[in-house]
């Protein structure tokens, strides 16, 4: 696909505390790192390139054996301290990583799609002309819709995040994106969507 992948890879787990004290991307799903599962699913796409926004613990994430064996150019931005999503996506930007000239796919680290991710990719370039387009669930119980962690993104959203430097958590800029609902997800960085992880048959 005419399409690149960044992926969110920062943040401490503080939610899963006592539970995991490693990257929420080494968490097991069903006894395979999130991060190999996730590797294997943007493999499906063969993307020009993967960007991972990393943190001071790129370590462990850059040298795991998903990471060695990809299948696709995968480059690395690590923002410390880090300072948000939409900061980190910036950084990406600067350090000539993301090159915001064809359609990004952005992701959670933290995040399992029960869905192709190619099934967004293709949504979105089948609506002409939307600015982004973001995987959202509907929650009967609730009324309404979370947002499932991914989104892809226009050359000209990209554009105009970057030049936003006040806003920094990215999902305040997918209010105004077109929603592609998808069937779920699993929060791995949750404590009751770690112990489901754990549990996950495919």
């Amino acid at each position: 696909m005419n399409l690149d992948v960044a992926i969110f890879a920062g943040g401490k787990a503080t939610r899963l505390r006592g539970l995991w004290d490693r990257s929420k991307f080494l968490v097991p799903v069903g006894g395979v790192p999130l991060i190999t599962r996730l590797m294997a699913e943007i493999g499906t796409m063969r993307p020009r390139r993967l960007v991972m926004l990393l943190d001071d613990r790129a370590g462990e994430i850059i040298n795991h054996p998903s990471v060695a064996n990809r299948i696709f150019d995968l480059s690395w931005s690590i923002e410390n301290p880090p300072a948000g999503t939409a900061s980190a996506f910036r950084a990406g930007v600067r350090d000539q990583k993301i090159r915001m000239d064809v359609p990004l796919m952005v992701l959670n680290h933290d995040t399992l799609p029960l869905y192709p991710l190619a099934s967004l990719a293709e949504h979105h370039a089948q609506h002409h002309g939307a600015w982004a387009t973001a995987a959202f669930v509907h929650h009967e119980d609730f009324w309404r819709d979370v947002y499932a962690g991914a989104s892809v993104l226009s050359v000209e959203a990209q554009r105009e995040i970057y030049a936003d430097k006040r806003t920094h958590d990215f999902p305040v800029h997918l209010l105004g994106a077109h929603r592609y609902h998808v069937p779920g997800f699993i929060d791995v960085g949750t404590p009751e969507g770690f112990n489901r992880a754990k549990e996950w048959k495919r």
